[in-house]
């Protein structure tokens, strides 16, 4: 049998680091693209790249060309800023709502390093107070501020193209697919998808609308599982993420509970994508796919363990060590002024202690952003807890206010969390065996300029070892 795998790539892929969306692993799909032949393969997860750097190991390891890309939450195009900060519709009649009232969506993908900058850049903005409505967005001036790099594809049923077309908005289609012509060129594409399920999809008009406007269009599946069979636990998923009962009636039938509809959201071979769209036909969609995939270069991400947050550091202070010096001793006059100088002096000691192994493992920077995160939450009213697993034995970490539980009083140990030469760890470890979630979305100035840093651990249970 021969072998079709160089005659498409998936180009809209979601994995389960869509969360309660996607179902399908990445493990899984870069096998079965292996087992297929396909030379490339993206990664579209819906509006995050928690997934990048591991898709990206996993890809070059199986010889695949990995594409990285992002399905966007787009805000709505309107002349009035008012309709970004409630829940509107296009139609007067209310007949056809954005996706919760609130956005769109848009395929995005990196064609090179410099689009993939671009879209860490968007996915950071979208996250900005003013943008920011049930879930992050981009609205698409920013997205036509950063576009060098990058290819789009025109976006599922809920895009801003196909919303517009249900409604029958031809004047604003025509301005829309003149205006991502403009910017994006020959890297703009009508995107094809099977959809019998969704509400007044049209694929005859996108087709049209490929020989019309002579924009290049492609074939996509949009995978949120692996397999047929996964669809009922990708529904599960759906369910659980808006809140419904599996056994409620699912939108496809009238109900409410939200479902994507049908089986065939699965990652399909060149042999069952050509069974929905003949080759004969689609010829240039499928090629296009390729092509996609050979325009894309191969970018590489190198892992830096020495990379951490950094903080503004108030102008007052020269270095991070001073400034952190300076909290130490605000911390002492605040929480341990008014013990006995017993008491005091013990702090003083373990203080002495935990400074040495604190600068010999180059943790003076984690701590500066951990109570920086830790005060902005307690500020703004949101709970934190008294302690930080085994951090709490930290006699620094209780003056700087990351935890309130007294190591003195009850006689914690400091080398629970950190010893001498043990070397730099990244998660603070609970009694339980579990890691602790930390996400740092900080953003600061440098040279007059925004700048951002993330951070994000996900948990995982581990195996005790005594």
């Amino acid at each position: 049998m021969a072998n079709n795998g160089n005659k498409f790539v998936h180009l809209h892929v979601h994995s389960d680091n869509s969360l309660l969306d996607g179902f399908g692993t990445i493990d899984e799909y870069v096998n079965k693209a292996s087992e297929l032949g396909m030379p490339a393969l993206a990664l579209t997860d819906h509006h995050t790249m928690t997934g990048i750097y591991n898709f990206m190991n996993k890809c070059y390891k199986n010889n695949i060309k990995p594409i990285c890309g992002i399905e966007f939450n787009i805000a709505p195009i309107t002349n009035n800023t008012e309709d970004l900060k409630r829940r509107i519709s296009y139609d007067e009649t209310n007949r056809n709502y954005l996706i919760n009232g609130t956005h769109t969506h848009l395929t995005v993908l990196a064609k090179n390093k410099e689009g993939l900058k671009n879209l860490f850049k968007l996915l950071e903005e979208s996250f900005n107070v003013e943008d920011y409505f049930d879930v992050p967005r981009i609205r698409m001036e920013q997205l036509l501020k950063h576009k060098e790099g990058l290819i789009v594809l025109s976006g599922c049923p809920n895009s801003e193209l196909n919303v517009r077309l249900r409604l029958k908005q031809t004047t604003f289609v025509k301005k829309y697919l003149s205006l991502m012509q403009k910017n994006f060129k020959d890297d703009f594409y009508i995107e094809l998808m099977d959809w019998k399920n969704a509400f007044e999809y049209r694929p005859k008009i996108l087709e049209n609308i490929v020989s019309s406007f002579k924009i290049p269009g492609v074939i996509t599946n949009d995978v949120h599982y692996l397999k047929s069979e996964d669809s009922l636990s990708q529904e599960k998923f759906m369910a659980l993420k808006s809140g419904h009962k599996i056994d409620e009636t699912p939108t496809t039938k009238g109900g409410m509970r939200p479902v994507l509809g049908g089986n065939q959201r699965y990652f399909k071979s060149f042999e069952e994508m050509n069974e929905i769209f003949p080759y004969e036909k689609y010829k240039d969609y499928y090629d296009n796919t390729i092509k996609i995939a050979n325009k894309v270069e191969a970018i590489h991400l190198e892992y830096n363990s020495h990379l951490r947050p950094k903080i503004e550091i108030p102008s007052e202070y020269k270095s991070e060590i001073e400034y952190f010096d300076a909290l130490i001793e605000e911390g002492f006059k605040n929480k341990r002024s008014h013990d006995t100088p017993e008491i005091q002096a013990i702090s003083r000691e373990k203080i002495k202690e935990e400074r040495e192994v604190i600068y010999g493992n180059d943790f003076v920077s984690y701590f500066l952003v951990v109570r920086d995160y830790i005060k902005w939450t307690n500020d703004n009213g949101y709970p934190t807890g008294l302690g930080r697993g085994s951090a709490g034995g930290s006699e620094i970490g209780y003056l700087l206010d990351i935890h309130d539980t007294d190591p003195i009083r009850f006689g914690l140990l400091f080398e629970r969390f950190l010893s001498d030469g043990r070397g730099a760890i990244y998660e603070i470890e609970y009694e339980d065996g579990t890691k602790e979630e930390v996400l740092v979305n900080r953003k600061f100035k440098v040279d007059g300029e925004y700048k951002y840093t993330w951070q994000l651990n996900i948990g995982e249970e581990v195996e005790k070892i005594d």
